[in-house]
């Protein structure tokens, strides 16, 4: 367009010759990383005449035998060069190979970007070219291929073992890994109890519940039992309502002042005191992110959040909190249906937690039949919204419960229903005090209904609404689970 400039290439990387040095050796070093870049670094990147060569040679040999050459050959290529050059080649490679790698994670997430940006700019000017020829959907059409390369443009995490081979790391693991230390405590000790302490890194937690059911107070309690009880550092994240209103649920939860009292007047001074002194303990611990502006929000823009966090504060969350998954996009960006949204979403919290973190998020439960509230019933996994593709991916799935008559007494029923590592479908009851944000384990907290449904499990069979996915009829067929609750010790 008139009176503006237009953007340039890409076609110096954004660091110097020292680190395209680091460069070069990690590319030889990991034929995996190389094999993923190779079709996009190209050896006039390299701003050293015997980088570039090496580069140059490195993709000869990848075309040829789909394989990325070793610093021993790239030496024994130098042979083939004039007599007068191959000193100075050679003492490039071995300070190469001898250098010591500087901020590796940064210097791959830094490639990483530079491909982002070369892929924006080339998808840029042929879309802008198509426009200038009023070829208006083919442009549309190209930008946002570019921009689905974009998003598909990540570094895989490769989860393999060489099984045999692993014995000595796997012992060193087992020894020093114990899943009760480094599981995230719930704040409910049967809930901890069945899960070997928490939820433990690499796990994904679904809570299940129908419309303001308790699902976002429940979430609040993990991360106020992960930061106050265990100090561990945890990132909250608002897809729903907005930053100040989570922020004052914490301080309510926290604090045990009304909810009502601090959104309207803030604490008394001396609850100011106490909570400050406590907050210096958990100071940096907890950090709580909105993102309520737009509705295509996905676990990319949760990644992007925890990177800048680590570069900037150095923080790095055992626990992530997804307030809730349901609001996420998948990272393909266009869904034809609202189900295989919310199936690459969810795939997409797995994966998140695949990288370390363990995860909590909820979900909605279908719409009960008109009336249903009035008598106590459980949700399953089986009456999931949407898609049921997300209750495959959790390691635990859990479900909040209550009808009207256990709300008047603050009671919530609790129904741990699958966890991957243990004997799950465990129901017990907890104390709610919604004016303070509080779900609190209690053991007089116990209903009629508890003990009804204990009783007589038919009784908690509710005739859903007809919204269940096609995709998954067999499931909405299975018999309902009778089997009596076992209590947990």
């Amino acid at each position: 367009m008139a009176g503006e400039r237009a953007p340039t290439n890409q076609q110096v990387f954004p660091f110097d010759v020292e680190y395209q040095k680091s460069l070069l050796k990690i590319l030889c070093e990991d034929s995996r990383f190389a094999h993923l870049v190779a079709e996009h670094l190209e050896p006039r990147f390299f701003e050293n005449e015997v980088l570039s060569w090496a580069w140059s040679f490195a993709l000869r040999f990848h075309r040829e035998y789909g394989a990325i050459p070793t610093m021993g050959t790239l030496f024994q290529q130098t042979r083939q060069l004039d007599p007068k050059l191959r000193p100075i080649y050679e003492l490039t490679l071995e300070q190469v190979r001898s250098g010591e790698l500087r901020d590796e994670a940064w210097l791959r997430d830094s490639v990483l970007d530079f491909i982002k940006r070369n892929i924006f700019v080339r998808s840029f000017h042929e879309s802008r070219e198509l426009y200038n020829k009023n070829a208006i959907e083919k442009a549309y059409d190209h930008m946002m291929t570019g921009m689905e390369r974009i998003s598909k443009t990540v570094w895989a995490v490769v989860d393999e073992s060489w099984f045999f081979d692993d014995l000595p790391d796997r012992q060193v693991r087992h020894m020093a890994g114990d899943s009760r230390l480094s599981a995230v405590c719930t704040g409910f000790s049967q809930l901890d109890h069945l899960m070997n302490g928490g939820l433990s890194p690499g796990e994904l937690g679904i809570w299940v519940a129908y419309s303001k059911g308790g699902k976002s107070i429940m979430l609040i309690q993990h991360g106020i039992s992960a930061t106050r009880s265990q100090l561990r550092p945890t990132a909250h994240f608002v897809f729903e309502g907005s930053k100040t209103q989570v922020e004052d649920r914490y301080e309510a939860a926290w604090t045990g002042d009304l909810y009502n009292s601090i959104r309207t007047g803030g604490l008394g001074s001396e609850a100011y005191r106490r909570a400050y002194q406590e907050y210096q303990m958990a100071k940096g611990k907890l950090v709580i992110r909105g993102f309520t502006d737009e509705w295509n929000y996905s676990c990319a823009d949760i990644l992007t959040a925890l990177k800048d966090w680590k570069r900037t504060r150095n923080f790095v969350p055992d626990l992530v909190i997804v307030d809730y998954g349901d609001l996420l996009n998948g990272r393909a960006g266009h869904y034809s249906s609202e189900q295989a949204k919310q199936k690459d979403a969810f795939r997409d919290l797995k994966s998140l937690a695949n990288r370390g973190y363990a995860v909590w998020t909820a979900s909605q439960a279908h719409r009960p039949s008109e009336g249903s509230e009035n008598f106590a019933h459980w949700i399953w996994a089986r009456d999931i919204a949407d898609c049921y593709e997300k209750v495959r991916v959790a390691d635990f799935l859990g479900s909040l419960n209550s009808c009207l008559a256990e709300r008047k007494e603050n009671i919530l029923r609790i129904l741990a229903e699958l966890y991957r590592d243990n004997e799950a479908n465990k129901r017990f009851c907890v104390r709610t005090n919604l004016a303070k944000m509080e779900i609190r384990e209690d053991p007089s907290a116990v209903s009629s209904s508890m003990r009804d449904l204990e009783s007589n499990p038919k009784l908690g069979v509710v005739r859903q609404q007809q919204k269940t996915e096609a995709s998954a009829p067999s499931v909405a067929s299975q018999p309902v689970q009778t089997t009596a609750a076992l209590k947990m010790s």
